[in-house]
Order: structure tokens, then C-alpha cells, then sequence
């Protein structure tokens, strides 16, 4: 069986929630005491933590916000040139090329790396200038590990 409410459960939810919506509203209209600047219903946080009151500047200027920043996602990286690029058949757009080009390369770099890596044309000349340093610093020569 499953758990989910049935269509006709979730219509008599729908119906109770407006019918308790309606008349809590009619309620604060009719009640003399009644302020909507001290009702927590008409206030809301955004992202930040801020509070603001619902329907307000404040209010239309982080959705259109949101909406843009989720526009602008989608688009994110793409020139207008890119967006054209895109419906040419056949046309490769530059990032593609160099994604293929960098998986080339490391393709390459895998396949040489089966044999241990060289010690460089000029290490040992580097070694002898860092024995030397260090031998005038300490007036003994570098710790030989190798030898």
C-alpha cells in the first residue's frame, strides 16, 4: 500500500487550509486592534537573516534578483558569439577544442610516465651550489645521504 494521501485527501486539505486562510483574514479585517505592521505573517527573511515585510520594495527587488541570478547560471560562460556558435552543426567552439587538446595532454603525459621521472640536466650543478651554501653557513659540509 502506499502512504501517499489519496487526491481526494489532498482536496479536503486544500479546502481546509483556504477555508482556515479566509477566515483568519477576515478576522484581522474586522478586528478594531488589528495591526499588519506587527503581524508575523506579513514579514519574511531573506538570505541574509534581514527581515522585511512581504509585497514590499525590498521584497520585488530579491526576486528579481533570484530570478536573474538563476537566469544567468544557465548562460554562465557563454558570449553571444558562443550562444550563435552553438546552432552551427559541424562547429567546434573554442573551450571544446581546448578541452580536447588538455585531455590529449594528459593522455600523453600518462603514457610517459611509466618510466621513472629524469633528474634534470642541471641538478647537479644546483646540489654543489646548495653544499656550498651550506658548508659557509656552518663551516661543515652538507649531511651526504647518498654517499
Amino acid at each position: 500500500m502506499s502512504h501517499q494521501p489519496t487526491t481526494l485527501d489532498q482536496l479536503k486539505t486544500t479546502a481546509s487550509n483556504t477555508a482556515t486562510s479566509l477566515t483568519n483574514t477576515l478576522n484581522k479585517e474586522t478586528n478594531p486592534d488589528y495591526n499588519p505592521n506587527n503581524d508575523p505573517e506579513n514579514f519574511s527573511k531573506d538570505g541574509m537573516g534581514n527581515k522585511f515585510k512581504k509585497g514590499d520594495m525590498k521584497d520585488a527587488l530579491n526576486e528579481a534578483a533570484l530570478v536573474h541570478r538563476k537566469s544567468g547560471e544557465e548562460e554562465e560562460g557563454k558570449g553571444v558569439v558562443g550562444k550563435v556558435l552553438e546552432y552551427i552543426p559541424g562547429f567546434k567552439s573554442t573551450t571544446q577544442q581546448k578541452g580536447e587538446e588538455e585531455r590529449e595532454r594528459v593522455e600523453k603525459e600518462k603514457e610517459g610516465r611509466e618510466t621513472p621521472p629524469r633528474r634534470p640536466e642541471h641538478d647537479v650543478q644546483v646540489e654543489q651550489f646548495l653544499r656550498g651554501q651550506y658548508h659557509s653557513k656552518n663551516g661543515e659540509g652538507m649531511p651526504d645521504g647518498g654517499k
